[in-house]
């Protein structure tokens, strides 16, 4: 199992948008970058899921590229 500090961390609160949820990530390196999550390209359980963080939790999902 990988630790936690390899993940990004949700650095402020998440926007829930009509069928997509944007938040802004910390990355492991210290660098910000926003991911926009939608049911078609990130799949039905990981949408559900990226609704329901907060502030600092932890995303240990990949950007698709």
């Amino acid at each position: 199992m990988e630790k936690s500090y390899f993940f990004d961390r949700v650095a402020f609160p998440v926007m829930k948008r009509g069928g997509h949820v944007i938040m802004d990530n910390c990355k492991a390196n210290g660098e910000f970058e926003r991911d926009i999550v939608t049911k078609s390209k990130w799949g039905k359980e990981v949408y559900k899921e990226s609704g329901k963080l907060r502030w600092g939790d932890l995303w240990p999902y990949q950007k698709l590229k």
